[in-house]
């Protein structure tokens, strides 16, 4: 009996040593603690070869028996580093070629769980810079003075510098500056372009602006050279518009289709500081200017040389001037916006090489072309509301005398070839009649003078240009 039992005690003795030994799970039940190490899993992250030099790493940990009480990364089999209870990390800026990163767990215990790594390589790709478009001028304008901006974004590098070219020219550098102002170009269309260049050398996409400079003085007509006879062409106007004499234009010029508006002439005192001529009350907008004087208006046309970029037409006292700033009488020299000359006005008003001998510009009938007293209800109306001429010009019969270059002269019966009258005088010649005179004032041979300082309401002015 006594043997039996030791027997017994021996047996259980054995299996409990082997159970401690073995560690059989179905032996521990809860409440019994095996310290198991945590465990950490990859998530995220760079894997073989890339081309960004900034990873982010996520993972995740798990603990059976306990608390992960932070996390352990380190570089490159660098020094291990803690990164709290974060479970990602962003390496930036590491250098080309192979990397490694790893991640451990640790618990309340003190046990590390088992690294996990990512291993990848760098290769720069030298990304090109990318630039945007943010504002400039777009379609049709008005104004010779643009500024463009942009904006610039570089990868994997920086932007060293941006380039710009006009019109297809040569590439021209802009620092690092992301806007550019270009002033007087020429009147039609145009396109700037830039581009940004990293320190790699390497370049980025054109963006490009393309639009169309129109003057903003209205549509101005060709009138081709030609031979006329000048003058009365009926013998019933006063003495000064005779005798006919023949005069040859041996040049093209260009002549406005309408008279110069208060839109046109206000934004001209808006940029230089001239106060606004009165309009009587009669409205502005797309009316002819009145209260200008002879100066006001060659003041007007050196304005809109200089914003083309042209030599001016006209000196401090009124002389003309030929591209190279040297007083001239000779016409066909002077490249700026001016007054057509007296000869140049009627050439025009009679149709120009297209005439049809009207006694009006456009028409025997001079209510089809003019506002003049029978009809203009004692006003100015707005430019190009009657028919035009032979050469599709407008209200050279009636609304508003218009000034020319000329001093006034009297004729002569001579042949002239390209007259004008530079020769200074008391008055300035004006032509083609007004709102407030009768039918007779209206006629293309008509002629009428006045004081160079002196405005009223029933003058103003169209521009002309030589063809170059």
């Amino acid at each position: 009996m006594k043997k039996s039992f030791i027997s017994v005690f021996l047996f259980l003795l054995l299996a409990v040593v082997i159970l401690l030994i073995t560690g059989c799970p179905w032996f521990w039940k809860e409440g019994y603690v095996k310290n198991e190490p945590p465990e950490v899993n990859k998530v995220s992250g760079p894997d073989g070869e890339i081309s960004e030099n900034s990873s982010t790493f996520t993972w995740t940990g798990k603990e059976y028996d306990g608390t992960i009480t932070k996390y352990e990364y380190r570089k490159d089999e660098g020094s291990w580093e803690s990164n709290a209870t974060n479970t990602s990390y962003t390496w930036n800026g590491y250098s080309e070629g192979p990397h490694k990163f790893e991640v451990r767990a640790k618990d309340d215990n003190g046990k590390y769980s088992t690294a996990v790594s990512w291993i990848f390589t760098y290769n720069k790709a030298n990304q090109p810079p990318v630039v945007a478009k943010v504002s400039g001028p777009d379609g049709e304008i008005s104004e010779n003075s643009s500024t463009f901006t942009w904006t610039g974004k570089e990868y994997d590098g920086t932007i060293t510098k941006y380039e710009y070219r006009k019109d297809e020219g040569s590439w021209e550098s802009n620092a690092t500056n992301t806007s550019y102002t270009w002033n007087g170009y020429s009147e039609g269309p145009h396109k700037f372009e830039v581009r940004a260049q990293d320190n790699e050398g390497a370049y980025s996409n054109i963006v490009s602006w393309s639009f169309t400079y129109s003057t903003g003085v209205g549509e101005m007509v060709l009138v081709e050279g030609g031979t006329f006879m000048m003058g009365d062409e009926f013998g019933d106007l006063v003495d000064f518009c005779r005798p006919v004499h023949e005069v040859t234009l041996t040049y093209d010029f260009y002549i406005g289709k309408y008279e110069t508006t208060f839109d046109e002439y206000d934004a001209f005192c808006v940029v230089t500081g001239r106060s606004k001529p009165n309009d009587e009350g009669w409205g502005r907008g797309s009316r002819p200017v009145i209260y200008v004087s002879w100066r006001d208006a060659i003041a007007y046309c050196n304005w809109l040389s200089e914003k083309e970029g042209l030599p001016k037409a006209y000196d401090t006292i009124g002389n003309l001037l030929d591209k190279d700033g040297k007083v001239t009488t000779d016409i066909t020299k002077v490249p700026g916006y001016r007054l057509p000359t007296e000869a140049e006005w009627e050439y025009a008003a009679r149709g120009g090489n297209d005439s049809n001998g009207y006694m009006y510009s456009g028409s025997d009938d001079v209510g089809e072309v003019a506002w003049y007293y029978s009809n203009s209800e004692d006003k100015t109306h707005e430019v190009g509301k009657k028919a035009p001429n032979e050469l599709g010009i407008y209200d050279m019969s009636g609304n508003v005398w218009e000034w020319c270059s000329d001093w006034w002269y009297d004729y002569t019966e001579t042949t002239k070839i390209n007259p004008y009258n530079g020769t200074a005088g008391s008055y300035r010649v004006e032509r083609g009649g007004s709102w407030y005179k009768v039918a007779t004032c209206a006629r293309v041979a008509n002629r009428g003078n006045y004081s160079p300082t002196e405005t009223y309401s029933g003058l103003g002015f169209r521009i002309c240009r030589t063809v170059p």
